[in-house]
Protein backbone atom coordinates (compact mmCIF):
# COMPACT_ATOMS: atom_id res chain seq x y z
CA UNK A 1 0.00 0.00 0.00
CA UNK A 2 1.44 3.51 -0.58
CA UNK A 3 2.41 5.72 1.98
CA UNK A 4 0.11 8.20 0.89
CA UNK A 5 -3.25 5.72 1.01
CA UNK A 6 -1.74 4.73 4.58
CA UNK A 7 -1.62 8.12 6.01
CA UNK A 8 -5.12 8.89 4.82
CA UNK A 9 -6.61 6.09 6.21
CA UNK A 10 -4.71 6.56 9.21
CA UNK A 11 -5.94 10.69 9.43
CA UNK A 12 -9.70 9.05 8.75
CA UNK A 13 -9.73 6.08 11.29
CA UNK A 14 -8.24 8.94 14.22
CA UNK A 15 -10.45 11.11 13.20
CA UNK A 16 -13.67 8.12 13.63
CA UNK A 17 -12.20 7.54 16.73
CA UNK A 18 -11.87 11.42 17.70
CA UNK A 19 -15.35 12.45 16.63
CA UNK A 20 -16.84 9.74 18.88
CA UNK A 21 -14.75 10.70 21.85
CA UNK A 22 -15.68 14.11 21.25
CA UNK A 23 -19.26 13.83 20.05
CA UNK A 24 -20.70 13.19 23.34
CA UNK A 25 -21.92 16.69 23.56
CA UNK A 26 -23.05 18.52 20.24
CA UNK A 27 -22.62 22.21 20.86
CA UNK A 28 -23.68 25.00 18.76
CA UNK A 29 -23.59 28.67 18.72
CA UNK A 30 -26.97 30.43 18.32
CA UNK A 31 -26.64 34.22 16.68
CA UNK A 32 -26.65 37.25 19.35
CA UNK A 33 -25.65 34.85 22.06
CA UNK A 34 -21.81 35.41 23.68
CA UNK A 35 -19.91 32.21 22.89
CA UNK A 36 -19.78 31.32 26.77
CA UNK A 37 -23.55 30.67 26.59
CA UNK A 38 -23.22 27.95 24.16
CA UNK A 39 -26.26 25.29 23.68
CA UNK A 40 -26.26 21.67 24.00
CA UNK A 41 -28.69 20.60 21.61
CA UNK A 42 -28.21 16.64 22.74
CA UNK A 43 -27.59 16.15 26.38
CA UNK A 44 -25.09 13.47 27.55
CA UNK A 45 -26.48 10.13 28.46
CA UNK A 46 -24.17 8.32 29.78
CA UNK A 47 -22.62 8.40 32.93
CA UNK A 48 -18.71 8.45 33.65
CA UNK A 49 -16.37 9.59 35.92
CA UNK A 50 -14.74 11.58 32.81
CA UNK A 51 -14.89 15.02 31.40
CA UNK A 52 -17.87 15.46 29.33
CA UNK A 53 -20.16 12.75 30.81
CA UNK A 54 -22.75 13.10 33.61
CA UNK A 55 -20.87 12.81 37.04
CA UNK A 56 -22.07 9.29 38.95
CA UNK A 57 -24.26 9.71 41.68
CA UNK A 58 -23.49 8.94 45.43
CA UNK A 59 -24.69 8.91 49.03
CA UNK A 60 -22.01 8.45 51.76
CA UNK A 61 -22.10 9.23 55.32
CA UNK A 62 -20.55 12.78 56.59
CA UNK A 63 -18.81 13.52 59.15
CA UNK A 64 -18.51 14.06 62.01
CA UNK A 65 -22.45 13.32 62.42
CA UNK A 66 -22.69 10.46 59.67
CA UNK A 67 -25.52 11.72 58.24
CA UNK A 68 -26.07 10.71 55.03
CA UNK A 69 -24.37 13.24 52.21
CA UNK A 70 -25.90 12.84 48.71
CA UNK A 71 -24.47 14.59 45.85
CA UNK A 72 -27.90 14.01 44.30
CA UNK A 73 -28.86 16.72 46.86
CA UNK A 74 -26.93 18.98 44.75
CA UNK A 75 -28.11 18.55 41.51
CA UNK A 76 -28.82 21.73 39.75
CA UNK A 77 -25.62 23.37 41.09
CA UNK A 78 -21.94 23.69 40.06
CA UNK A 79 -20.21 21.34 42.20
CA UNK A 80 -15.98 20.32 43.05
CA UNK A 81 -15.78 17.25 44.27
CA UNK A 82 -11.86 16.44 46.32
CA UNK A 83 -10.88 12.77 46.79
CA UNK A 84 -8.08 13.28 50.08
CA UNK A 85 -6.64 12.01 53.25
CA UNK A 86 -5.03 13.48 55.84
CA UNK A 87 -1.38 11.48 55.62
CA UNK A 88 -1.44 12.74 51.97
CA UNK A 89 1.18 15.49 51.09
CA UNK A 90 -0.32 16.84 48.10
CA UNK A 91 -3.60 17.14 50.30
CA UNK A 92 -2.53 19.18 52.83
CA UNK A 93 -0.60 21.31 50.31
CA UNK A 94 -3.82 22.26 47.95
CA UNK A 95 -6.33 22.71 51.16
CA UNK A 96 -5.57 25.95 52.25
CA UNK A 97 -6.11 27.11 48.67
CA UNK A 98 -9.43 24.34 48.29
CA UNK A 99 -10.84 26.51 52.26
CA UNK A 100 -9.87 29.80 50.42
CA UNK A 101 -11.77 29.18 47.06
CA UNK A 102 -14.96 27.47 48.99
CA UNK A 103 -15.47 31.08 50.87
CA UNK A 104 -15.33 32.88 47.66
CA UNK A 105 -17.65 30.40 45.78
CA UNK A 106 -19.37 28.98 48.32
CA UNK A 107 -22.90 30.53 47.09
CA UNK A 108 -21.63 29.18 43.60
CA UNK A 109 -20.49 26.32 44.25
CA UNK A 110 -20.45 23.60 46.60
CA UNK A 111 -17.26 21.75 47.67
CA UNK A 112 -17.53 18.32 49.06
CA UNK A 113 -14.62 16.79 50.08
CA UNK A 114 -14.30 12.94 49.88
CA UNK A 115 -12.18 11.23 52.35
CA UNK A 116 -10.74 8.17 51.92
CA UNK A 117 -11.64 6.83 55.07
CA UNK A 118 -10.94 3.08 53.96
CA UNK A 119 -7.08 4.93 53.82
CA UNK A 120 -7.59 7.01 57.07
CA UNK A 121 -8.86 7.31 60.40
CA UNK A 122 -11.49 9.51 61.90
CA UNK A 123 -9.54 11.18 64.61
CA UNK A 124 -6.91 11.67 61.50
CA UNK A 125 -9.33 13.21 59.46
CA UNK A 126 -11.08 15.70 62.56
CA UNK A 127 -7.75 17.04 63.59
CA UNK A 128 -7.14 17.37 59.39
CA UNK A 129 -10.35 19.63 59.31
CA UNK A 130 -9.48 21.48 62.19
CA UNK A 131 -6.32 22.12 61.21
CA UNK A 132 -7.32 23.91 58.11
CA UNK A 133 -10.66 25.48 58.60
CA UNK A 134 -12.56 23.18 56.32
CA UNK A 135 -16.47 24.20 56.85
CA UNK A 136 -17.78 22.25 53.37
CA UNK A 137 -19.00 19.15 53.57
CA UNK A 138 -17.12 16.39 54.49
CA UNK A 139 -17.69 12.42 53.15
CA UNK A 140 -16.24 9.80 54.55
CA UNK A 141 -15.69 6.88 52.22
CA UNK A 142 -15.58 3.94 54.22
CA UNK A 143 -15.19 0.92 51.96
CA UNK A 144 -13.19 2.86 49.47
CA UNK A 145 -16.75 2.11 47.15
CA UNK A 146 -16.75 5.79 45.72
CA UNK A 147 -12.88 6.24 45.12
CA UNK A 148 -13.21 3.13 43.08
CA UNK A 149 -16.80 4.20 41.48
CA UNK A 150 -15.12 7.67 40.32
CA UNK A 151 -11.90 5.78 39.53
CA UNK A 152 -9.59 7.39 41.70
CA UNK A 153 -5.86 6.26 41.24
CA UNK A 154 -4.09 8.69 42.96
CA UNK A 155 -4.82 11.73 45.59
CA UNK A 156 -5.88 14.21 45.39
CA UNK A 157 -8.75 13.87 42.85
CA UNK A 158 -10.86 16.81 41.74
CA UNK A 159 -14.10 16.74 39.45
CA UNK A 160 -15.22 19.77 38.79
CA UNK A 161 -19.23 19.49 38.22
CA UNK A 162 -21.59 22.07 35.92
CA UNK A 163 -24.92 22.71 37.23
CA UNK A 164 -26.04 20.46 34.87
CA UNK A 165 -24.60 17.79 36.25
CA UNK A 166 -21.61 17.58 33.95
CA UNK A 167 -18.00 16.60 34.29
CA UNK A 168 -16.05 19.71 33.00
CA UNK A 169 -12.55 18.98 34.29
CA UNK A 170 -10.63 15.98 36.23
CA UNK A 171 -7.57 16.40 38.15
CA UNK A 172 -5.24 14.24 39.85
CA UNK A 173 -2.27 15.66 42.36
CA UNK A 174 -3.35 19.30 43.40
CA UNK A 175 -4.37 21.84 41.81
CA UNK A 176 -2.59 25.25 41.65
CA UNK A 177 -4.34 27.99 42.52
CA UNK A 178 -4.43 29.19 39.15
CA UNK A 179 -6.17 26.51 37.83
CA UNK A 180 -8.45 26.18 40.62
CA UNK A 181 -9.51 29.81 39.69
CA UNK A 182 -10.22 29.59 36.06
CA UNK A 183 -12.13 26.18 36.48
CA UNK A 184 -14.44 27.59 39.35
CA UNK A 185 -15.06 30.19 36.94
CA UNK A 186 -15.90 28.36 34.24
CA UNK A 187 -18.42 25.83 36.53
CA UNK A 188 -20.41 28.86 38.59
CA UNK A 189 -21.40 31.12 35.10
Amino acid sequence: MKKGVKRSILLVSLAAVLAGVVGVVWVTHRPGLPTNQLKSNVQPVSVAPMIGYRVPLFSLPSFPDTKPLSLADYQGKAVLINFWASWCPPCQSETPDLVKASAKYGDKVQFIGVNLTSQDSLPDVSAFLEKYGIKYPIALDTKGTVAQQFQTMGIPTSFFVNRQGIIVERYVGAITPQVLEEDLQKISQ
